[in-house]
């Protein structure tokens, strides 16, 4: 889970935050490697790794999206940093433990029993569980206090921005291990939920939180919202999706692909069709919508059809 939402004084204090925080307020090559190391250490040497992990990446993700950064150059360094980092055993960790049993199990200990830095144990698990958290709260103004006034940094709108932009600026990196802690399905989810519907209306599958109508936005920003999330993803990941395998799509996310929506009832998965739907869509919102939604909306717009008109010359 994440801790974003949390009211202040409700956890003890993180002991990543300040090795994060450190390190974003210099951010230097040697900075991202010490920050790197004195992570790493800490986790390796906690009598309860597990939990270590995920301290460390919860703090990593709300300096995500607390900050105001629109390119999360530091982080991605930081990232880069730890991968690169030699793999290390938990010192603290009696063998054969449950706890050790159970980091084996889920992977994020490998057999030879070391961390192996460079797949960044538990990061995609923590990754899907902020994102799951920032998308079901969206609609939400932050305010809860009842004072009137919100403990947050911006709305959770704003979060969830942040934290799309940067998950599609990483998976833009086109490196192995990028798509292996964000995967490009994310980009074909925001699509065809956004893309292939008629307009606004909530999912059917996934129904909002309700708070209070005073402290929700209404359905015509919650839908440029999910407009300008989706055309974020395409902007920045639509490469990663369109190169994906396509037998390790039907192999992996068959039921996913076929699933019929609005304005796509065919099936048949992610067909040049599709794309050029999608090209269509973001065109007509372009006219729809205005300022940012609408200028990231062309730049999504852009890339898609970058990539037919690519398709279309190789053909050639």
């Amino acid at each position: 889970m994440s801790s974003i939402f949390d009211p202040p004084g409700t956890n003890p204090p993180n002991p990543f935050s300040p090795v994060i925080e450190d390190y974003l307020s210099s951010s230097t090559a040697s900075s991202s490697a010490q920050a790197a190391s004195l992570a790493v250490e800490k986790v390796s040497s906690s009598s309860n790794p597990s939990n270590a992990l995920y301290l460390f990446w919860d703090a990593f993700f709300n300096t995500v999206v607390i900050q105001a950064s629109t390119s999360f150059d530091s982080h991605l360094t930081l990232l880069s940093s730890i991968r690169a980092h030699p793999p290390t055993a938990p010192t603290s960790l009696a063998p054969g433990s449950d706890i050790e049993k159970g980091l084996l199990t889920s992977g994020h200990l490998q057999l030879d029993r070391l961390f192996h830095w460079s797949k960044l144990p538990l990061f995609a698990a923590q990754w899907g569980d902020t994102h799951g958290i920032l998308e079901a709260w969206r609609d939400w103004d932050g305010i809860r206090q009842p004072s009137g006034t919100s403990a947050l940094s911006a709305t959770p709108a704003e979060y969830f921005l942040r934290f799309v932009t940067f998950s599609a600026i990483l998976l833009s990196q086109h490196t192995t291990w990028s798509k292996s802690v964000v995967h490009p399905i994310n980009v074909f989810y925001a699509a065809r939920n956004v893309l292939e519907r008629q307009g606004i209306h909530a999912r059917e599958d996934e129904p909002l939180h309700t708070t209070g109508g005073e402290h929700k936005l209404d359905a015509q920003q919650v839908w440029e919202l999910d407009v300008r999330v989706t055309a974020i993803w395409l902007k920045w990941g639509g490469r990663a999706l369109w190169e994906m395998d396509p037998v390790y799509l039907r192999e992996h996310f068959a039921r996913t692909l076929d699933w019929k929506a609005d304005l796509w009832n065919q099936g048949k998965g992610l067909t040049r069709e599709r794309w050029e739907l999608w090209a269509a869509r973001l065109r007509n919102l372009e006219g729809e919508t205005e300022g940012e939604t609408r200028e990231v909306a062309r730049e999504a717009r852009v890339v898609v059809e970058g990539l037919l008109a690519g398709e279309e010359e190789g053909q050639k």
